[in-house]
């Protein structure tokens, strides 16, 4: 099987925005990653799956992520979730992020009529070199 690219859509926040949210979480989660001399782009692509050379405590930072998801979910109602992407090595000079960013899930909902016709129709992605 050969390699290509494939198109990914996701919806983010900015970190400016989920400050603006005043979550009580948010500060203890970048000051954790300060207190321990870690990187938080190396925490994420860990998260990820990716690898193991995530040396920090996991256990007390999942506790951080979880509250602050949680916080999150009661003063939107989606889903706040770490994700991450390395455009250099996987992806294009065009790409909306790089390294860590904060992704966002239960943002689109299917119409009544797709709900009704859901076997006639299905999501594609494509990408374009240009």
């Amino acid at each position: 099987m050969g390699m290509g690219y494939s198109a990914v859509t996701t919806t983010i926040i900015t970190e400016v925005k989920l400050k603006s949210l005043n979550l009580p979480t948010y500060d203890a989660f970048f000051k954790w990653f300060e207190d321990n001399d870690l990187d938080i782009d190396m925490f994420a692509y860990d998260s990820q799956g990716m690898c193991d050379d995530f040396e920090g405590d996991w256990q007390e930072i999942e506790i951080l992520i979880s509250n602050l998801c949680s916080e999150f979910n009661k003063e939107t109602g989606l889903l706040l979730d770490i994700g991450y992407h390395n455009s250099s090595d996987e992806g294009s000079r065009y790409d909306d992020v790089d390294g860590f960013f904060w992704e966002v899930h239960g943002v689109y909902e299917r119409t009544p009529a797709a709900v009704k016709n859901a076997e006639l129709i299905s999501p594609a992605s494509y990408v374009i070199f240009g």
